[in-house]
């Protein structure tokens, strides 16, 4: 979407919108809404400095993800929309932050362990050869990211 087609959407919905720079203001509250449902469902949850959480919607008529968002989260929010492009831009750079981590947390953990581990990732998995493997390696990686143990 062109942003004067969100500003005219949020100004017909009532919805505030956010801009990408908005977006990186405040802190990902993966923890409402994990990363991996997040990009599934094309929304996120925000907090602010103050603590205030805002869920910010990549689609306003995906009113199964609307349902499932009030379904899941007790704490009070705001709706607030965004484009699809900044959606994707802002999830794509929460990802790259994601999988640093990993790697962090790989490295603080019992590393004696020097066998041939194969890398889950996003990249991993689209490479793949077999349809299967993409399949399993896609699944492991969205159950690594939703904190599946």
């Amino acid at each position: 979407m062109v942003m004067e087609n969100i500003a005219d959407l949020s100004a017909r919905l009532r919805m505030p919108a956010i801009s990408l720079e908005q977006f990186l203001e405040q802190q990902a509250a993966f923890d409402l809404i994990p990363y991996s449902e997040a990009a599934r469902r094309t929304c996120v949850a925000l907090r602010d400095a103050e603590g205030a959480v805002s869920v910010v919607l990549g689609d306003p008529f995906a009113l199964d993800t609307q349902d499932w968002i009030e379904e899941r989260l007790a704490a009070p929010f705001r709706y607030r929309l965004a484009s699809r492009e900044d959606m994707a831009a802002y999830l794509a750079q929460q990802e790259t932050g994601l999988r640093a981590m990993d790697g962090v947390s790989k490295n603080l953990s019992d590393n004696t362990y020097t066998g041939g581990a194969q890398e889950i990732s996003f990249e991993a998995a689209a490479e793949a050869d077999s349809t299967v493997v993409k399949l399993v390696s896609s699944t492991l990686y969205d159950a690594l990211k939703a904190g599946a143990s």
